[in-house]
């Protein structure tokens, strides 16, 4: 006997999906698991998101993966997951950090996260805080200043 299921998928219209904004960002750096975790949570789906820290010494550039999207399109949460590397120069885009759990970096650490249309795959938002320090080369877009600690 052979048995059939299905089941009721939701809809989405594409044409009225906003482009995604964050609403809140979480980034801890555990000293017992000696790893960065960072997730961002949007309003809409996005087509992943961007880790950018720096120091003025030492700088890194990762890609944040979609990992829960909503069946409607309202909401996607985003995560990356860094170890950090025992030698610095070990350090791999999208898989480790160079930087340390301590006071010294977590207060000279400068950050700016993004989220990517869905669509468009262009940049919808961003927020960054932290050190102000000279951005030089890179060509960023201008980005509200926003700690993530008062979201």
């Amino acid at each position: 006997m052979l048995a059939f299921f299905s089941g009721c998928v939701p809809t989405v219209n594409t044409q009225t999906l906003e482009s995604p904004s964050i609403r809140s960002i979480f980034a801890d750096c555990s000293r017992d698991a000696d790893q960065w975790e960072i997730r961002v949570f949007a309003d809409a789906w996005t087509k992943g998101g961007h880790l950018f820290f720096a120091t003025p010494t030492h700088n890194e550039s990762h890609t944040i993966e979609s990992i829960r999207a909503s069946p409607t399109g309202q909401s996607d949460e985003l995560l990356i997951q860094l170890p950090i590397e025992a030698n610095p120069d070990e350090a791999a885009t999208n898989q480790s950090s160079a930087f340390l759990c301590t006071e010294t970096v977590l207060n000279t650490l400068y950050w700016r996260v993004s989220v990517f249309d869905y669509y468009s795959e262009t940049e919808s938002d961003c927020w960054q805080w932290g050190a102000d320090i000279d951005l030089g080369d890179f060509d960023y877009g201008n980005c509200e200043f926003r700690d993530p600690s008062e979201s």
